[in-house]
């Protein structure tokens, strides 16, 4: 029979407290009614915590972090961690066998890990550290083409096509580059070339056939713009 975790509180002032000393109480977390919690709301900079680690937990990116978001982060972190002592020491380094595997997102982190160390030539080693982790990410912030292929306008040494490059950002919306801006990966690219095919295709329907005044697309030949914009400047009246 699964022993029975009790929620713990402690009062402080006119209020009790939910206590959480350690990893596992933060399962407790997700169980309390936001009615019991002090606020359900705070804005970032009013938090003493990395900004670094807030920005992630900030979802929305609206600079506050919201109870849902803090709940989100805890389901994440306990899903993805199966070694929780680590948490609960609040260390800087994670153990390589703490990582859940098990969990899609797991296995990317633990792969993600063995590349970074091996960028920094201890492969094997089993653990890494957050000073780690973020020399990695600001070396591939500096790179106009990520390791993920994610492609930078400024990549382009021709003009035209850094101007191509924009052009799909633009259009599709891009991928998320590790320096935080828009770039293009292969997947943008087939999405804007599939688009532009699907926009000439269009394109061709609205011209007129070789030895052919009219069309179903233009049933007053060459003059089906003019038309058009003559029927819409009364199109009220009627």
């Amino acid at each position: 029979m699964a022993m029975l975790k009790i929620m713990s509180f402690n009062k402080y002032g006119r209020t009790f407290h939910l206590m959480m000393n350690k990893a596992d109480d933060l399962e407790h977390a997700l169980k309390l009614d936001e009615a019991h919690w002090v606020a359900t709301g705070a804005p970032i900079e009013s938090l003493n915590c990395d900004l670094d680690f807030l920005k992630y937990v900030d979802t929305d990116h609206n600079n506050r972090i919201m109870c849902f978001e803090l709940k989100d982060a805890i389901s994440w972190l306990l899903k993805n961690v199966k070694d929780r002592a680590g948490i609960t020491e609040g260390s800087t380094a994670l153990a390589l066998e703490s990582i859940n595997i098990d969990t899609e997102e797991g296995a990317r982190i633990r792969q993600s890990v063995e590349k970074i160390l091996i960028k920094l030539d201890q492969a094997g080693t089993p653990e890494i550290t957050l000073e780690q982790a973020r020399r990695i990410k600001a070396e591939e912030e500096q790179k106009p083409v990520s390791e993920a292929g994610v492609v930078l306008p400024e990549a382009a040494e021709k003009p035209e096509v850094k101007q191509f490059i924009e052009d799909i950002i633009a259009t599709v919306g891009g991928a998320e580059h590790p320096s935080g801006k828009r770039g293009v990966s292969q997947a943008e690219l087939d999405e804007f070339i599939a688009a532009c095919n699907d926009y000439l295709a269009w394109h061709d329907k609205g011209t007129l056939p070789k030895k052919k005044k009219t069309s179903d697309v233009l049933p007053f030949g060459k003059g089906t713009a003019d038309a058009y914009q003559s029927m819409t400047a009364i199109r009220d009246k009627f």
